[in-house]
């Protein structure tokens, strides 16, 4: 549990710091993604997650300490 919460945590904290150093490019962005179809959106939500995925599975396969 508590792995996921800094997970959480560091996903908010990036997120957090894009929009604090980069709110224009981040506006533009927004408004990219309000103009792309929901199936283009979709796919890149499961390549993200899948992605992710991966990483987290490296991680916890081979970064044991």
């Amino acid at each position: 549990m508590l792995v996921i919460v800094v997970a959480l945590g560091l996903l908010l904290a990036l997120e957090g710091l894009l929009y604090a150093i980069a709110p224009e490019a981040m506006k533009r962005f927004i408004a990219m993604v309000l103009t792309m179809p929901d199936d283009q959106i979709r796919q890149s939500g499961i390549l993200a997650a899948a992605i992710g995925a991966v990483i987290i599975f490296i991680a916890a396969r081979f970064l044991r300490g």
